[in-house]
């Protein structure tokens, strides 16, 4: 989607600005590493800004259930070890 716009931007009209915004929601350093990564080969200018979200997230009561299996054409649920699917 940068590239996209990075490119609409570039040989567009240019009437718009394009930040490319990446949070950092606090990632392991080698996931971080490779979004750095990514956007250089890319020639994308990011700009990083963190959150804590993972920390307040991880910190939260669970308030919710898992949706059921989803179902195969015969209707019955799919057996143990097959791809499953949440619905």
């Amino acid at each position: 989607m940068a590239k996209l716009f990075q490119e609409l931007h570039r040989h567009g009209k240019q009437n718009f600005e394009v930040v490319y915004l990446v949070m950092n929601p606090g990632y392991n350093k080698t996931n971080y590493q490779a979004i750095l990564d990514n956007a250089q080969l890319m020639n994308v200018p990011i700009t990083v800004f963190t959150s804590e979200i993972f920390d307040i997230v991880a910190g939260e009561k669970r308030s919710f259930s898992l949706l059921p299996l989803r179902q195969n054409e015969a209707g019955s649920a799919l057996p143990q070890g097959k791809r499953t699917w949440l619905q």
